[in-house]
């Protein structure tokens, strides 16, 4: 990055998006980091249950690729988020 006034703008905007991180949910200031260094998705599949976590994880990574131990810890999953960048 050679203009040294978009060189400060982008690390203002990283610098705002780690601060972010400390007060606000992980996924959204994640998503604002990644952001701020020009990185952009609208993946975002919705993981809110244990069940739709097991049938991600099924379907992005092969359920003959899972181990009977994976199988069995996804049983104490609540949810997860996913960030595509």
């Amino acid at each position: 990055m050679a203009d040294p006034a978009a060189a400060a703008a982008m690390r203002e905007a990283v610098r705002a998006a780690l601060a972010g991180l400390a007060n606000g949910s992980l996924s959204e200031g994640a998503a604002a980091l990644f952001g701020a260094l020009g990185y952009e998705s609208d993946r975002t599949p919705d993981l809110r249950c244990a069940g739709a976590v097991r049938k991600w994880l099924e379907k992005e990574v092969g359920d003959k690729d899972l181990t009977d131990r994976q199988r069995e810890s996804l049983a104490g999953w609540r949810g997860a988020e996913v960030l595509f960048q």
